[in-house]
């Protein structure tokens, strides 16, 4: 049992010293890159289909002019923060702890 152990050993070592083990490791590391890039041109390349694909939703043709768009507050907007403030400000004047500093 023990001879065949080493006889295996010797076997590996010269097989090893051949190449034949590297050969072996180096087809199996290609066989693996080769796959992993196949997996990446094939996302790559449907990637690119989607982009392709994909529609302009943008109708404006200069998207990045400034649009001189300003906010107005609406009358019934100015009327209901009247109402807030009031009420505000009599719950502030009632409590004594609440009272603004003068």
């Amino acid at each position: 049992m023990k001879l065949l152990l080493l006889d295996l050993l010797r076997l590996r070592l010269s097989m090893l010293d051949r190449g034949l083990l590297l050969g072996k490791l180096r087809r199996r590391l290609l066989r693996n890159q080769l796959s992993l890039m196949l997996l990446l041109l094939v996302r790559i390349v449907m990637l690119n289909r989607s982009l392709a694909c994909k529609k302009n939703t943008c109708t404006e043709k200069d998207i990045f002019a400034e649009k001189d768009v300003k906010y107005v507050p609406s009358e019934q907007r100015k009327a209901d923060q009247k109402t807030v403030d009031d009420e505000v400000l009599n719950a502030i004047k009632v409590h004594p702890t609440l009272s603004l500093p003068s």
